[in-house]
């Protein structure tokens, strides 16, 4: 069973994937004092994350928001072996997606052993340019952003181009990135269409 869920991660990454995006948990964290009586409904709460360790792999689960109750839900990320670095950038941008957290609410596994989280100062080397100009974006890092996507002809470097150009007030700029891009001009927030991109890129497997 094991050799076998790891064939399985391993044909996908052989596609070209560099990361799997994936719910921590079937459901948002218990209320606190809620549950816990029952072992076998604590163990099932976690099935996400057991291929993961029978396959090996690093993952990464991150808080990413919280549902209409105000509790807490998560994100697992899942990455080629001995790719944490790639991990931690993804997992970076998910984090300024959804918030400000603290480095003790972020845990990485590899292999099924805890490990202390790390931040980085540069996005891992195998996030696609759109990704990694957004990383440096959030950052405040606007020329290292713009530097990246200028010189790429994707639709998507495009679309991001379009939203740094918005960013520093140069709406002329912008809307000739957004047709390049295919997009609409934005009209929300600049936060919101940040979340946007990143979600879109993220779930057309682009990380």
């Amino acid at each position: 069973m094991r050799t076998l869920i790891k064939k399985d991660f391993e044909d996908c990454f052989a596609k070209g994937v560099n990361a799997i995006l994936t719910p921590a948990t079937p459901s948002a964290a218990f209320g606190v004092g809620e549950k816990g009586a029952d072992p076998v409904e604590m163990y099932l709460n976690d099935i996400f994350t057991v291929t993961v360790n029978m396959a090996g792999l690093p993952g990464i689960a991150v808080p990413a928001g919280k549902d209409a109750q105000g509790l807490p839900l998560g994100l697992q990320l899942i990455g080629r072996p001995f790719d944490e670095e790639t991990l931690f950038s993804l997992g970076e941008v998910i984090e300024q997606a959804a918030g400000p957290l603290h480095a003790a609410e972020v845990v990485v596994e590899h292999g099924g052993f805890p490990r202390q989280p790390r931040r980085t100062h540069a996005p891992a080397p195998a996030l696609e340019p759109p990704l990694a100009a957004l990383w440096w974006a959030a950052k405040g890092q606007w020329d290292q952003a713009h530097k990246i996507v200028q010189d790429e002809e994707t639709a998507d470097a495009a679309w991001v181009h379009a939203y740094l150009h918005r960013v520093e007030g140069d709406l002329g700029n912008a809307g000739y990135w957004y047709r390049q891009a295919g997009q609409p001009v934005a009209k929300d927030s600049l936060e919101a269409e940040w979340e946007r991109i990143v979600s879109a890129l993220l779930g057309s497997g682009k990380a």
